[in-house]
């Protein structure tokens, strides 16, 4: 029976993100809720999703949940979410505003970061797949490589071609800019891919470069992006 749990443990862990956002997930009980929030995976944006399932869970029908929420709360690792979305989702979650204890944790987890002692975590497992872009022949195909499971998967393709684009990866937001048209024409357009969407498509809805280029090195210090180019 031991083996048996086990092998059901390792099997949700590998599944997580799947597991949370399923409908069997918001019938559970409080105490199986914790064992689930417990578990530790290695898949991409987990702490969020953590989050949004307390959230879920804690809004289901099925009986007034509202006094679990604070103490399933704590089993959030804030370390591990980023500022973006510590201010943008759970800084306006009404659950969380009337939650002293929740405010609490939230705001020392603020500070901390403005104040330099602490930073945004990177979990083991999020730097583990490879987007490739273009090529030759190849100019508006996108592929992923997964190097964890050694797998290639295909990925919309851009939304026009281009030759010699840069690309920079911003909080699993692929921003792809510049490069040269079928006519080798320089391009000061800007399209992103956000990973963070269930089915991500390419965005084109961003404000021209100020010139046409290729060849862009791009260095993002902290919410500024600073652009060199051959145009």
């Amino acid at each position: 029976m031991g083996d048996l749990l086990q092998a059901a443990e390792t099997f949700i862990s590998k599944n997580l993100v799947a597991v949370l956002k399923s409908s069997d997930f918001l019938q559970l009980g409080v105490d199986d809720v914790k064992a689930m929030l417990k578990l530790e995976s290695d898949e991409e944006l987990i702490d969020e999703e953590k989050y949004r399932s307390v959230v879920n869970w804690t809004k289901h029908g099925v009986c007034d949940r509202k006094e679990h929420f604070s103490d399933l709360f704590c089993f959030i690792q804030l370390d591990y979410l980023s500022s973006e979305f510590l201010n943008d989702v759970v800084r306006k979650e009404e659950l969380v505003c009337n939650s002293l204890e929740c405010m609490n944790l939230l705001v020392a987890s603020l500070n901390s970061r403005l104040c330099g002692d602490q930073v945004f975590k990177k979990r083991k497992g999020q730097f583990d797949k490879i987007l490739i872009i273009g090529g030759t022949d190849r100019e508006q195909s996108v592929v992923k490589f997964n190097t964890k499971r050694k797998q290639w998967s295909d990925m919309p393709d851009t939304n026009i071609v281009r030759r010699f684009p840069s690309a920079v990866n911003y909080n699993q937001q692929i921003f792809l800019m510049g490069g040269s048209d079928d006519d080798a024409d320089f391009l000061n357009s800007i399209e992103m891919l956000d990973l963070n969407d269930e089915n991500p498509k390419w965005d084109s809805n961003f404000p021209s470069m100020g010139e046409k280029a290729i060849f862009i090195c791009i260095n993002i210090i902290e919410w500024s992006c600073l652009l060199c180019w051959w145009s």
